[in-house]
């Protein structure tokens, strides 16, 4: 006996964003249910119809590999591990050129540079909390 393709895989998408998916007999009463939860959430079809062994099959598969974001990467977001090592890479190249420029003599590009390490300081503090 034939088995009916009833099944619809789909992805859950709010922008370019894929923040879901799954597997459904009705996508567009799967998508009415998901937008309590994703507000402006789009589900798209992923492929033809399937039958739900198949579906199942597809699910599991897709449970283990990571959502996707936009062009390829992670988003960069505030506090990220990038953007702290930056951070203080350049806080300490601050801290080392001022301490430089006191034993020069330069007293003006101390206090400069001095200023920016404490913005840059607080920016770090800022960022971690």
């Amino acid at each position: 006996m034939m088995q009916r393709n009833d099944t619809f895989r789909y992805h859950l998408k709010v922008g370019r964003k894929v923040v879901h998916r799954g597997i459904t007999f009705d996508l567009e009463r799967r998508e009415v249910e998901h937008q309590q939860e994703f507000p402006g959430g789009l589900i798209v079809q992923v492929g033809r119809a399937t039958t739900r062994e198949a579906g199942l099959k597809w699910e599991r598969k897709e449970a283990r590999r990571p959502y996707k974001y936009p062009r390829g990467g992670a988003p960069r977001v505030p506090g990220g591990r990038w953007a702290l090592w930056w951070l203080r890479s350049s806080a300490l190249c601050v801290l080392v050129a001022t301490v430089a420029s006191i034993n020069f003599g330069h007293y003006w590009l101390a206090a400069l540079l001095g200023a920016s390490l404490l913005l840059e300081s607080l920016f770090l503090v800022t960022v971690k909390n």
